[in-house]
């Protein structure tokens, strides 16, 4: 899972605002979504997650807040902030050392899911919710 450890710029992106729509974001906040930079960690000591995303000149992490980063448990459902300060119910699970999975369970009731994948030097998120698929590329940076 370290290998996924870095800073991801958005290289390209299919159907993600349909995705978003999907999962219950609103307007505002969906324009945001569409322009992250990403920084993920792993801690192979406590097989936490860490994640971080910067919008424009705003820094984002999990749930909203303005520093630092998320830590996420492996292999355990819990509730986790989305973004834009929603609440989900979530379970990460590393697949490989290369691959993660995330199942969420949205407000609305929509159920998703979020698999990351190193592919070559390249990022490739592939998000499904609501019957709507989505994918994102991200590039080392």
């Amino acid at each position: 899972m370290t290998q996924l450890t870095g800073k991801w710029a958005l290289e390209s992106i299919e159907n993600f605002d349909a995705y978003q729509k999907a999962i219950g974001v609103d307007d505002a906040n969906r324009a945001k979504g569409n322009d992250l930079l990403c920084r993920t960690g792993a801690d192979p000591t406590t097989e936490e997650l860490t994640f971080t995303a910067t919008t424009g000149k705003r820094i984002l992490t999990a749930g909203g807040q303005s520093q630092g980063g998320k830590e996420f448990p492996l292999n355990v459902e819990f509730e986790c902030p989305t973004l834009d300060g929603r609440k989900t119910k979530c379970k990460i699970v590393a697949e490989s050392a290369t691959k993660i999975v995330r199942y969420d369970t949205y407000e609305n009731g929509v159920q998703g899911t979020q698999t990351s994948e190193l592919v070559g030097d390249k990022m490739k998120t592939t998000m499904t919710a609501g019957g709507v698929t989505s994918t994102r590329v991200s590039k080392r940076v």
